[in-house]
């Protein structure tokens, strides 16, 4: 998912989202803002992986197996990226794979980019 707007707006908005989150049936377990800021949920907490080894491939299963066990247990996992037009497209394009995270039924986390109007530019582009 992607959110954008002026500058500041993005930021109230994401703690408006979790808040609203936290009253759903199925509130997230784990909403992670990269920037540090603490979000309203008392669900909220940071993914708490132990690395292994420190190559892609490990640190990929090491958290498709956390993800998998936190669908199974019921809960739901929220990554939202603040300040998402920053990104280099090579960054942007290793979030894209991590969007292939599934099983066979569903999608095992929700990821919103959250940035001013030249993230949608960004988006758009065919880099």
């Amino acid at each position: 998912m992607e959110i954008t707007g002026e500058v500041g707006a993005g930021r109230h908005l994401c703690r408006a989202l979790l808040r609203q989150l936290d009253r759903a049936p199925r509130a997230p377990s784990y909403s992670i803002l990269p920037s540090g800021d603490a979000a309203p949920s008392g669900h909220t907490g940071r993914l708490r992986i132990v690395v292994e080894r420190k190559n892609k491939i490990s640190m990929l299963k090491q958290l498709n197996s956390f993800l998998i066990e936190e669908v199974s247990k019921g809960n739901n996992v929220i990554l939202i990226i603040d300040e998402a037009q920053n990104l280099k497209a090579s960054i942007l394009e290793e979030i894209r794979m991590l969007s292939n995270l599934e099983t066979e039924k569903e999608k095992l986390f929700q990821i919103i980019l959250v940035g001013q109007p030249e993230l949608k530019a960004k988006l758009a582009s065919p880099d």
